[in-house]
């Protein structure tokens, strides 16, 4: 987990624990796998116009947990873990906001495992055989993708953050 990123975040609401996930229900719809349970071969098309999620978010939401990650087709999203608890009279959320290694893994691997190859090849170059500024193309094969991942998960926490404080008429802690 050290290269994978990662937040964690604490908000306060009026709501009480049960509003919470009243309103978290509210949101979040079956995902794919979920929807399909219980329906015959055939009978489920995901790509379908008539099945269309139409919830931002889709997942799972439980008595006092939630997982979930929004819905966008295509790109993987990072998942979203809260926690719901009343402490001197406050309902707080605890969130959690992490990639999905089960989902995410092949998309990891195939983002930074080339990139990190080069990158530790331009350093053994450089032990071995000096500084060359062609080395530097292998480093950069490296940081350009991982700033990249970095960036478009910093947009996605903060995106899932404003979700989350305003449906849940939350503060910040």
């Amino acid at each position: 987990m050290l290269l994978l990123p990662y937040h964690r975040f604490t908000f306060s609401t009026p709501l009480t624990s049960t509003e919470v996930i009243e309103r978290m229900q509210e949101q979040v719809g079956p995902t794919i796998s979920t929807a399909m349970m219980g329906k015959g071969r055939g009978e489920f098309d995901p790509f379908s116009e008539a099945e269309e999620m139409v919830y931002p978010y889709n997942g799972a939401v439980y008595e006092d947990y939630f997982a979930i990650s929004r819905s966008v087709r295509g790109f993987p999203m990072p998942v979203i873990w809260g926690t719901v608890f009343e402490q001197n009279n406050l309902t707080y959320v605890s969130v959690v906001v992490k990639p999905d290694m089960s989902e995410q893994f092949i998309v990891l691997f195939l983002f930074l495992s080339i990139p990190l190859l080069a990158c530790i090849g331009a350093i053994t170059s450089l032990l071995l055989n000096g500084f060359d500024p062609k080395m530097l193309a292998g480093i950069g094969i490296f940081v350009i993708p991982y700033s990249l991942l970095l960036i478009l998960f910093r947009n996605e926490q903060n995106i899932n953050r404003s979700f989350l404080v305003e449906v849940l008429n939350g503060k910040i802690v």
